[in-house]
């Protein structure tokens, strides 16, 4: 089952690594000369050693990097010469394609690399400034980057930075770190059923990862049967599996957004599941992993500012008693708006319980006054948070190390009414993740793409004739 063997996206490999390198030799870099990327359309003679030529038709990204960009970036960043080499060795084989960004936004390589980070200890500038970026780009409501603009250009090569310091801490090896490169950052379209086929001609995989291994063992079939189709579903969310580390030890939550489902598991071993509703359409829940640290029970609500601004205020002007008939209160003003919270209670929309993961997009689990929804098969109708069929389950499982929290206590703490914040003794992790098609067992499961990803991605893998 999708619990019984889980995964982080990511491993905490690199939570040490910083941008500064200072592992590495301290030289300066010299700039390299590149070869310009050539115009969209012409095929491109290669550009450095073990590249390739291609048609820029078939560019994964519809974004290019100015070469000279590149060099200015590493004078500035005064990168060691070993870094720098690595640097624009990875823009030389993408012929100076943006690794992490396209026109239509972040990439899927991206958001899932950005998770790495949410552990990092790194403190640095550098961190900072591309933490808040990227909490900028993906909060952002729409997206359209420029490739000539700097800050974008900027937030592109550090990102860069970062993957190349955790592939070396990674992969110490270099075949396997050129291997891993190819693999995690594709640079063309291709055929997919020539991709699967070479994929199924590489045999039995020998990987340390349950999910991809399950999932392309069911691949065979549909390319036999020319299924292409299916074929590219299954590709697709192999692609989302390669950034999947080994088993991690432990408590694991899972969340499969078009699952509509919560897996829990203990050392790869499921222990319980859980309906879910998801975030609805427009309302889309952010894909990212976190750290279970808390449960409030008989929460507030504190309604977000884009709700209060798009669907309380309205309902205050069209019914002067709309507060107070959803026991609401004002608490203060921000930004020309009303800082508006829902006391606790039947009517809370949290319900009675919430389970914080702290994270910059104000996600969390809770409960919800809505039952009737946990019947409906497609349950994405949530804010963007997520809201639990069973939280009291949830709830006692994770208060089971702390046998002070008795079932008799928990009870009597609710029947109050009043807000309160339990501190969990171990945090537990928590991977958000959006898989359209898996592996359980002998059967291989499929899932609506609620949230169009699957087609957005379809668009920049593979090649349509």
């Amino acid at each position: 089952m999708i619990g019984k063997h889980l995964i982080f996206i990511f491993i905490l490999w690199a939570g040490w690594v910083s941008c500064n390198n200072n592992g590495r030799d301290a030289k300066k870099a010299k700039p390299r000369g590149a070869a310009s990327h050539g115009a969209k359309g012409e095929n491109v003679e290669p550009a450095g050693k073990g590249a390739v030529s291609f048609d820029m038709a078939r560019a994964y990204s519809d974004l290019f990097l100015e070469p000279g960009r590149l060099d200015s970036f590493i004078v500035r960043q005064q990168m060691d010469d070993s870094l720098a080499n690595e640097l624009q060795d990875l823009y030389r084989q993408r012929h100076f394609q943006f690794a992490w960004f396209a026109k239509d936004g972040l990439t899927e390589q991206a958001l899932s690399f950005y998770s790495l980070y949410n552990y990092s200890k790194d403190s640095t500038e550098h961190r900072k400034w591309l933490d808040r970026r990227l909490d900028q780009l993906i909060n952002a409501d729409s997206l359209l980057p420029e490739e000539t603009d700097s800050i974008m250009q900027r937030t592109e090569l550090l990102m860069s930075w970062r993957f190349l310091n955790y592939i070396n801490n990674r992969y110490p090896d270099d075949r396997e770190r050129s291997e891993a490169i190819k693999q995690l950052l594709p640079v063309e379209k291709q055929d997919p059923m020539k991709m699967a086929a070479a994929l199924i001609g590489e045999g039995e995989d020998k990987t340390d990862n349950p999910w991809y291994s399950l999932l392309k063992a069911r691949l065979k079939p549909y390319v036999d049967s020319n299924r292409t189709d299916t074929v590219r579903k299954i590709l697709i969310n192999l692609e989302r599996m390669k950034w999947m580390p080994p088993h991690p030890e432990g408590k694991l939550i899972l969340v499969n957004i078009p699952e509509f489902r919560m897996h829990v598991s203990e050392d790869g071993k499921e222990i319980f599941t859980m309906k879910l509703v998801v975030g609805k359409e427009g309302h889309s829940t952010i894909l990212f992993s976190g750290n279970l640290d808390r449960i409030i029970f008989n929460p507030y609500w504190n309604v977000p500012s884009s709700i209060v601004r798009k669907e309380i205020v309205p309902a205050m002007e069209k019914h002067k008693n709309y507060l107070e008939k959803n026991e609401m209160e004002i608490t203060g003003n921000s930004e020309g708006l009303p800082v508006v919270r829902q006391r606790p209670g039947k009517k809370n929309e949290l319900g009675q319980m919430k389970f914080v993961f702290p994270n910059s997009f104000d996600i969390y689990f809770h409960d919800t006054p809505h039952k009737d929804l946990f019947s409906k098969s497609q349950r994405a109708y949530s804010h963007g948070c997520i809201r639990l069929a069973a939280p009291r389950k949830l709830a006692d499982y994770l208060l089971q190390p702390m046998p002070e929290w008795t079932k008799e206590r928990v009870d009597s703490l609710l029947s109050t009414g009043k807000e309160q914040a339990v501190k969990l003794s171990s945090p537990v992790p928590v991977l958000i993740c959006y898989f359209t098609a898996w592996a359980e067992g002998d059967h291989l499961l499929f899932r609506k793409d609620i949230y169009g990803h699957d087609s957005i991605f379809s668009k920049k893998l593979f090649v349509y004739y």
